[in-house]
């Protein structure tokens, strides 16, 4: 893990979140049911490559949730808003079904679904 990273990493501990660092994107998140998948970029190096590119943008097709993060330094603050928008849209997507885990268990079925499609092209 890069400083960045690794400031990351303890800002959301102190927040409350169990933090994998899965390197692809990032990070992936959880506190209680709520997830994400976090990807910090630094503001010297703010760009995806093309590999990450194609994961974000099959990971939001397919309704996960994340977040590209672009710092200087991390502070909570920053880190707390980064995330809020993306259980937002847990929370959006929960009014359809009776709990935010069968959501969660709603978007996993899709990912799944979504990535045969992708092997299969």
């Amino acid at each position: 893990m890069n400083p960045l990273e690794t400031k990351a990493k303890e800002v959301f501990e102190e927040d409350g979140w169990k933090v994998y660092h899965t390197g692809y994107p990032d990070f992936f998140v959880v506190r209680g049911k709520d997830f994400a998948f976090i990807e910090i970029k630094s503001s010297v190096d703010p760009l995806l490559n093309p590999a990450q590119k194609r994961m974000v943008r099959a990971m939001k097709k397919v309704g996960l949730p994340v977040e590209v993060i672009t710092l200087k330094s991390v502070t909570s603050t920053t880190l707390i808003r980064a995330y809020r928008d993306t259980l937002q849209k847990i929370d959006s997507l929960a009014d359809k079904y009776e709990t935010r885990s069968q959501t969660l268990d709603r978007l996993v079925d899709i990912a799944k679904t979504r990535l045969k499609e992708i092997d299969n092209l």
